[in-house]
């Protein structure tokens, strides 16, 4: 692990962020600092700090110090490593320049690659599969500052340096960057002037730019594929010959030019360059995306494709774990996360929360149990045939109430000692004292981890490289109820991250079910947040100032659903996910949907965060899973290419319950409707609904429309504004027919909100 420390840092805010990264990453053998030697005092902090945080057991990380100054010679910043590893410095630097440069630009989609339908028009004029957009990382300092740094280790003597002139403004962050390392290593204020160019724009013949002095000039270029600018420079000015000329990043090697990250055996993809005249894709059909404007944007040439949800999109297992939950009530939303010895916290909302506790108690009761659960019993008894061991002396599991009552199972079961101890295990409180507690065990023994239900691995994770310094005979295993990791390719890298010791496969992992969702956890902020924020801060504010008879029964159903949605975080939702129809019935299932194959079932075998789950599977399936990654029907969208869900599917799938959670489920870009043809298409669809609102009864149409107006209401549906003006007026209409208080507040907040502040 390489850390780069950005100049007169304070050592005191280093310490979480690094913890949060071991805990999700793991630990490193080796971890590098590479900061300047005037910090060195707070770098000497930081190791200690690490050797603090990293040791556990008989495991040490080896932390080294790469310091950077201006040599006393030739005022070039240069790198010493310390004497402790006597490794060479300016070999690990530019190592790490490579490596972290990759990574910044990786982690920011910095590199734009083409689609089925658009290349890139590079402003060389080549045309590319592939286009480096080196603005997009302009994002965090300290990574802007490394950037910065390597683009001083080749000037000849930066205290001499007066100007500084960016190919385009979206890196003139890195000539900040670079003016604050000079005058910080100097120890005296530079006068630098930094400014863009404008790229080839700087070539044109009506073009005369006035550049400072050659020798006091450095020249950043964002990237090239060729590295013509450079020539093409020199040729119009013949008074920049010497002048310093650097690439950021490049497609491959340039010969005769300074580039600090080529990226071409970084790239899965082959990159190709062409004349415009003589290219390939262009002949193929696709569009070139011309570069433009100083920031050197892409072109905004954008087409959108309608996604139709079609009943072959289901992923597999999705019709046998709705069996599973049928009746159960496992799912809820809106979860804040369980655990026996934290507290909750803001930070660790589940959008979908799954828990199996009740399954491991009834499974304990030894009663008669439905076709799947029964399954699921048998499946978990041959595992465990496999994975507990005669010298399991101790059963931990993580800590919430699903994983505890999974490992009373597990021990009752099993039949186990009472000499075996269950341990609960929090990674963020427990990891010292199970430092202390194993290093007074004889680890001959063998441990069994148990979790009942996995979304992202990380405590598991965590777990385990406690538990690898601490036992040192590989006796763990690992058994898991549930995992809803959300990629298969996530799912690999998890199993080997947690089995792979010396040899692939040192620990055991047994998993009894596995599905794919969404990471549980990916946002603190719900959708159901997100709909209480708007409550809260927008709708009722505005309701209470009107006189209307209508605003008192509004603002009482407003606070009673923002009661129910603030006192959801402790048990989530279950069947209070969406608003009632205007005649107050529960928006439910209907028999025979196309998702399902068994047919026929009872309105009550599923909740509404059961139904959520079906709908999320499937959009995720379209975004990510088989169907995502390889057919045309992807929802993965594209800088040049926004797909969209077709307003068909409202239409098709009309139980309010699926429209409901379509409406929740979605991203708000694949609710993006204004263009044209699909915001007519939109319009006519709520128009019918409100005209059969007032004859829906639970499972008619119009019980959803609440719903859709609350959707436009809060901006993550977009019409055309005088499709939302059409749509307003019948709402309008409707609310005062059916005196449905909750559709007049949204129609009055859409009117003053989103139609009068434009204008309309």
């Amino acid at each position: 692990m390489a850390i780069y420390c950005s100049v007169g840092f304070d050592y005191q805010a280093f310490e979480n962020p690094f913890r949060e990264h071991i805990e999700i990453e793991g630990r490193s053998d080796y971890i590098y600092l590479l900061g300047a030697k005037k910090d060195f005092d707070n770098l000497k902090k930081i190791e200690n700090i690490i050797d603090e945080r990293e040791s556990f057991g008989p495991f040490k990380a080896k932390v080294e110090l790469i310091l950077f100054d201006i040599s006393n010679i030739s005022n070039r910043v240069h790198f010493d490593g310390s004497e402790k590893y006597g490794s060479n410095a300016e070999l690990n630097s530019n190592l790490f320049r490579f490596e972290g440069m990759w990574s910044i630009l990786e982690r920011h989609k910095g590199l734009l690659k083409s689609t089925s339908t658009h290349h890139y028009a590079l402003p060389s004029g080549k045309h590319s599969n592939q286009y480096i957009r080196v603005a997009n990382a302009m994002i965090d300092y300290a990574e802007i500052e490394f950037i910065a740094l390597f683009c001083l280790k080749d000037v000849d003597s930066i205290t001499e340096l007066k100007y500084i002139y960016c190919d385009t403004g979206g890196i003139i962050p890195v000539a900040g960057a670079v003016c604050h390392l000079v005058s910080y290593l100097s120890g005296s204020p530079q006068c630098i002037t930094y400014e863009s160019f404008s790229s080839y724009d700087v070539l044109r013949a009506d073009k005369k730019y006035r550049f400072g002095s050659a020798e006091n000039s450095l020249f950043l270029i964002s990237a090239s594929a060729f590295g013509g600018l450079v020539d093409d420079l020199r040729r119009r000015y013949q008074s920049l010959q010497s002048a310093k000329m650097i690439y950021l990043y490049s497609f491959g090697r340039l010969e005769g030019r300074t580039v600090l990250c080529e990226i071409e055996e970084k790239s899965k993809d082959k990159i190709t360059a062409m004349a415009e005249g003589n290219c390939d894709l262009c002949r193929s059909g696709s569009i070139p995306l011309r570069i433009k404007g100083d920031h050197l944007q892409p072109e905004d040439n954008q087409d959108t494709e309608s996604i139709t949800i079609r009943q072959a999109d289901a992923p597999k297992w999705l019709d046998e774990f709705m069996m599973f939950l049928k009746e159960k009530k496992l799912v809820s939303v809106n979860h804040r996360r369980s655990s026996i010895h934290t507290q909750l916290t803001q930070t660790s909302a589940h959008e979908i929360f799954i828990d199996l506790q009740n399954v491991f108690e009834e499974l304990g009761k030894n009663n008669k149990l439905d076709a799947e659960w029964s399954n699921f019993k048998c499946r978990l008894g041959q595992l465990l045939n496999n994975a507990v061991s005669c010298k399991v002396k101790r059963i931990i599991h993580l800590d919430n109430p699903g994983s505890k009552i999974f490992a009373e199972y597990i021990k009752s079961d099993m039949e186990l000692s009472g000499d075996v101890k269950i341990i609960p295990f929090n990674l963020k409180d427990n990891a010292k004292y199970f430092s202390q507690k194993f290093a007074q065990e004889n680890c001959k023994d063998n441990t069994l981890v148990v979790a009942s239900v996995v979304s992202s691995g990380r405590e598991l994770l965590g777990l385990s490289q406690v538990l690898r310094n601490l036992q040192c005979n590989h006796g763990i295993t690992y058994i898991v109820g549930l995992d809803r990791l959300s990629s298969s390719s996530i799912r690999r890298e998890f199993q080997s991250n947690l089995t792979f010791g010396e040899q692939p496969n040192d620990f055991g992992l047994f998993v009894v079910k596995s599905i794919e969702l969404p990471h549980s956890n990916e946002s603190s902020v719900t959708v159901w947040d997100q709909e209480r924020q708007f409550l809260n801060d927008n709708l009722l504010p505005m309701i209470e100032t009107l006189t209307d008879s209508q605003g008192g029964e509004a603002i009482k159903g407003i606070k009673e659903r923002i009661d129910i949605l603030q006192n959801s975080h402790n048990s989530g939702l279950i069947n209070d996910l969406y608003w009632k129809s205007s005649q107050g019935n529960v928006l439910k299932l209907r028999p025979d949907t196309a998702f399902l194959k068994k047919k026929n079932y009872q309105d009550d075998w599923f909740s509404q965060a059961d139904v959520y789950l079906l709908v999320t599977a499937l959009l995720h399936q379209l975004r990510h899973g088989e169907n995502g990654n390889h057919s045309k029907r992807s929802l993965q969208q594209h800088a040049h290419q926004k797909k969209i869900l077709s307003p068909v599917n409202f239409d098709r799938f009309n139980d309010g319950v699926l429209q409901a959670s379509l409406l929740r489920a979605a991203n708000a870009a694949e609710l993006d409707y204004k263009e044209k043809k699909f915001s007519m298409m939109m319009r006519e669809l709520i128009l019918y609904l409100t005209q059969q609102e007032s004859l829906a009864q639970n499972g008619g149409p119009g019980e959803a429309l609440r719903e859709f107006i609350l959707c436009i209401a809060m901006g993550k549906m977009q019409l055309a504004l005088e499709d939302i003006k059409s749509i307003n007026d019948a709402v309008t209409q409707a609310s005062k027919a059916q005196q449905d208080p909750i559709l007049w507040a949204f129609s009055h907040y859409i009117g003053d909100k989103i139609l009068n502040d434009t204008g309309r």
